[in-house]
């Protein structure tokens, strides 16, 4: 609102963009603002429908995986638990071919980052001095990283974090457990990254499965209709032009056109001069004589032409 009764006043008041308007101006602390939106957003709008349906199925696979660490038995039985909820949350999705690819991307991408890790910690698990072996773990994260980066896809972004967790956690144990530790991270991340790509489809494919082809269905007739609104709004000055022209109208427009077509001749010379005598007269004459002659002598279809301005049909040859 400001800006525009700025820039509808701007011939006759500029703009001060150094003051800052009163409609901007809030006397809320900086770490105060928002909290009543948010709580609204958080408590007020919740979703309905199919997408309550896939926010609960997000939900359910969450809750089991997240059994696998907060249940004390199964926490002990199974080491790096968490990272199987972890993977879940990245391959959110809401249909099954989605499902199914950002799936198995998330475990490609936890295969090769933990391969890499795996050779990358072995290859300087030896190494006594820590900066030596920082120095070492700094590099080979760098080259790979800049190796994925090269092709920026979900599979290259889990396999460059993945081998960057690995390198890190292996790179503060101790030299005696620097290997073991590295083989052990890396076979339980593409354990646990697995079970949770698995235990998300089958949720998705099992429960209320809901097919792209289905929802590119549905969204069809939407998609045309956002077309169709575009176009009439692209093309209303021009369509309105030709809808506003009722019969009245076009008979008051073809009313001049047609008292200029059937414009009534010009009466013809009674006694027009041989076509063999026009040199001899035309020098006999003044020039402003030869002028008027040469025009009398012109046929009267033409002669109207001249007169509204048309000159396609003239032969000046």
């Amino acid at each position: 609102i400001y800006f525009v009764r700025v820039l509808v006043d701007v011939v006759r008041t500029p703009p001060n963009f150094l003051k800052t308007p009163p409609l901007y101006v809030s006397y809320w602390p900086f770490w105060l603002r928002g909290w009543p939106r948010y709580c609204r957003s958080l408590l007020l709008e919740r979703t309905r429908g199919q997408q309550f349906v896939e926010d609960a199925k997000k939900a359910a696979s969450v809750a089991l995986c997240g059994l696998l660490v907060f249940v004390p038995s199964l926490r002990r039985a199974i080491p790096e638990a968490m990272l199987a909820s972890v993977a879940i949350a990245f391959i959110f999705t809401e249909t099954v071919g989605d499902c199914w690819k950002t799936g198995a991307e998330r475990v490609v991408g936890t295969i090769a980052g933990s391969v890499y890790a795996l050779i990358a910690s072995t290859l300087y698990a030896d190494l006594a001095a820590n900066w030596l072996l920082r120095t070492c773990a700094v590099l080979a994260m760098t080259a790979w990283a800049s190796a994925n980066a090269l092709f920026f896809s979900y599979p290259n972004v889990v396999a460059a974090f993945t081998a960057a967790g690995i390198v890190v956690q292996v790179a503060v144990e101790a030299d005696q457990f620097r290997e073991g530790h590295a083989e052990f991270l890396s076979v339980h991340a593409i354990k646990m990254n697995a079970l949770g790509a698995i235990v998300f489809f089958l949720v998705e494919t099992q429960f209320f499965a809901r097919s792209s082809r289905k929802v590119l269905e549905a969204s069809v007739p939407d998609i045309l209709y956002s077309l169709r609104d575009a176009l009439d709004q692209a093309l209303d000055p021009f369509v309105a032009r030709e809808t506003n022209a009722t019969p009245e109208n076009l008979a008051a427009a073809a009313e001049p056109q047609k008292k200029k077509t059937h414009k009534p001749p010009r009466p013809r010379p009674t006694q027009p001069p041989p076509q063999a005598s026009l040199r001899t007269r035309s020098r006999a004459q003044s020039p402003a004589d030869a002028d008027s002659f040469y025009l009398t002598v012109l046929d009267d279809d033409l002669d109207d032409d001249f007169d509204h301005g048309n000159f396609d049909d003239f032969d000046f040859d």
